[in-house]
């Protein structure tokens, strides 16, 4: 992994010659991986590849995954089936993309999407589900040949380094991943008739969450209906004006398909639900799912109602966190003088949210967790953020909720992760304090947790961490 980062350009500049030339030196070999569902977008797009890789396991079908970037281990990016890939593995196909690399200049993620395309194309599978790393159009996994489904996730700004400031260049970027693909499916973006256009100029079939297909809630509990308007497809993606006027008024006449409310936490994961069980439906009403229609619907209820991604609204115990953070967490959940009865009074949860965007819905989803259980409507607060990072935008979405305030707060961080520096604590805290949020600056996970702890008694006892999947890694275990 050392001597691979080693080969990365001293500035990144999106594309594809790099990972090009690599693929042609180890014989092409995206051109042998199975059928290809690529997801791109903003936020999202993990929940989404989950959701849609636990539904086709449950129907029967073999799967591969790609995603980044990963939390514990670099295995976590290449999925064989229902498992991370071995090391042995691993070893072997990065050592295959490094030597017919022969030193050339390459970034880290390009030449381990080449080797993930060796594993993928080296072991028989049905579907690979493929999430862009950067972007879309000039993302090495854009290379990919085979590809049955484009889907775009929510869009919105991040990595402006990179993307630029320009939504509507941002969304040309991302849905250009359409090209090749037998179908795109798209949640609601606020560039729709852009993606509209698009999918014209390619003749490719379109769903667009909220025009084709949405979440109706039901009256039975942990129960959700997606509702599908299925013009467009029938159309080829051509939709006119009017037609869309029409869909409107036919929306009561949709097919509505039940299925269960996902375990993972937060209307977005819903949203993220809908927009991969579309797209399944659609491969099926298509003939690229071969398999009873009723084998596909239990499969997908299945699906949808078990994904789960670590560091997405997930909450932390003893046992799922890394050695140095158990300590911590223990004492922060042992019952207090003035509570004596209460075992474990505390609800940890750790998201990954680190844009603006994701940070909007994330305070969302927690309102109403929060809501749903009652009791006190104030939460402590941890954060850490990347160098680059829009602070200022993404703190204010912490003091916009009109029930839930952040009682206590940390800002953590400095140093380096493999992929950059933290922004120092002192300057989140100063971005967060022009959004009218107080954040503490810590050195350590050890002094916000002791500040905490101390403080117990007279704090809610619930503690959101959020900001970086960096920080996500170091609170479950090494990233490496």
């Amino acid at each position: 992994m050392a001597r691979l980062r080693h080969l990365h350009p001293r500035k990144i500049d999106l594309s594809l010659h790099r990972c090009a030339r690599l693929l042609r030196a180890l014989g092409e070999p995206q051109k042998n991986c199975p059928a290809t569902i690529h997801i791109a977008g903003t936020n999202g797009k993990g929940s989404t590849l989950a959701c849609l890789e636990q539904s086709l396991q449950a129907m029967g079908f073999r799967t591969q995954a790609y995603l980044s970037p990963h939390i514990c281990r670099f295995n976590e990016r290449i999925r064989l089936g229902a498992a991370a890939i071995g090391d042995r593995l691993l070893c072997q196909y990065l050592a295959r993309a490094e030597k017919a690399n022969a030193g050339s200049e390459i970034t880290f993620f390009e030449i381990t999407t080449a080797a993930a395309f060796l594993a993928f194309a080296e072991h028989p599978a049905d579907f690979l589900i493929l999430e862009t790393g950067l972007g879309g159009r000039l993302d090495a996994t854009n290379l990919i040949e085979r590809k049955c489904a484009a889907l775009l996730t929510p869009i919105d700004y991040d990595h402006a380094q990179f993307l630029g400031r320009d939504l509507g260049v941002i969304t040309s970027e991302k849905v250009a991943i359409a090209k090749g693909a037998g179908l795109l499916l798209s949640a609601q973006q606020q560039r729709a008739e852009q993606i509209i256009e698009f999918a014209r100029s390619l003749a490719v079939p379109l769903y667009l969450a909220g025009r084709d297909f949405s979440i109706e809630k039901t009256s039975v509990k942990g129960e959700m209906a997606l509702c599908l308007h299925n013009h467009a497809l029938a159309e080829g993606g051509k939709v006119e004006k009017q037609q869309a006027e029409k869909q409107q008024a036919e929306k009561q006449q949709a097919e509505k398909i039940l299925l269960p409310l996902p375990c993972a936490i937060g209307e977005h994961q819903q949203d993220n639900a809908a927009l991969a069980a579309t797209s399944l439906i659609a491969l099926f009403n298509g003939g690229l799912l071969p398999c009873s229609r009723e084998r596909m619907l239990v499969g997908l209820r299945s699906g949808v109602a078990s994904f789960s991604q670590p560091a997405r609204l997930q909450r932390l115990s003893c046992d799922n966190v890394s050695a140095s953070v158990a300590p911590l967490l223990k004492a922060l959940s042992k019952p207090s003088l003035l509570k004596p009865s209460v075992e474990n009074p505390w609800e940890v949860l750790l998201d990954g949210a680190h844009n603006p965007h994701a940070a909007r819905a994330l305070v969302k989803a927690i309102e109403q967790h929060w809501q749903a259980q009652g009791g006190e409507e104030a939460y402590c607060l941890l954060l850490c953020l990347m160098e680059g990072k829009d602070a200022r935008a993404f703190t204010k979405a912490f003091t916009q909720s009109p029930t839930h305030k952040v009682a206590r707060g940390f800002a953590y961080g400095g140093g380096e992760s493999a992929e950059g520096r933290f922004l120092a604590p002192l300057d989140l805290a100063a971005c967060a304090k022009e959004s009218n949020l107080e954040l503490q600056p810590v050195a350590s996970l050890e002094e916000a947790f002791h500040a905490l702890i101390e403080e117990s008694c007279s704090l809610p006892q619930r503690l959101l961490i959020a900001g970086s999947l960096y920080l996500a890694a170091e609170i479950l275990e090494t990233n490496g």
